[in-house]
């Protein structure tokens, strides 16, 4: 299943470079350099933000229900009466919290492996940005999202990826094997 996996997300690199990203103009040599240098901060800079987004999710949940339940149980005070409100927690809401704290664990496991350049590394900040969108789509079934939710993430994953495309030829699959030194 994870092989399988694998060349989905391969197919999805082949159309999204030859469909979409070859359109576009290229990156100067100085820029990508630029980008290749400070990837690996980047990618930590990411991946705490997923991880803060992972607890802030978690922490507005717990808050509203906390909000919800205080209210329905002192409303009589007030002459409001008891009503139950259910803003669960759903399978999606759990799933979105996974899905963040998987992409934090993506972007941070690369930080190694882009500091020496290896398509590993480039590989897995690609799949973070393909979690980044699927994680929108769970939280589209959130109550805690919604279609603004998935938009946001897919037009943040396809530019972080215009630029990620950018510098792929400054990683290979072994570290001896790099052509250009990057300063």
């Amino acid at each position: 299943m994870v092989k399988q996996l694998k060349q989905y997300l391969d197919q999805l690199e082949l159309i999204l470079t030859r469909k979409l990203y070859t359109n576009f103009g290229s990156l100067s040599i100085d820029n990508q350099k630029k980008l290749v240098k400070f990837l690996p901060s980047i990618s930590f800079a990411l991946g705490a933000l997923c991880l803060i987004g992972a607890y802030s999710l978690w922490r507005a949940a717990q808050s509203l229900n906390s909000l919800i339940n205080y209210s329905t149980t002192n409303g009589h005070y007030y002459g409001v009466p008891a009503f139950q409100i259910g803003l669960h927690k759903n399978l999606f809401f759990w799933l979105s919290i996974l899905l963040l704290l998987y992409e934090a664990y993506l972007f941070i496991r690369a930080i190694s492996l882009v500091k020496r350049h290896l398509l590993t590394g480039w590989n897995l900040i690609y799949y973070a940005f393909v979690v980044n969108v699927v994680y929108g789509i769970a939280m589209l079934f959130s109550y805690y999202g919604g279609i603004d939710t998935l938009l946001i993430r897919l037009v943040v994953s396809l530019v972080c990826l215009y630029y990620l495309f950018a510098i792929k030829d400054y990683y290979h699959t072994t570290a001896r094997s790099r052509k250009t030194k990057v300063s």
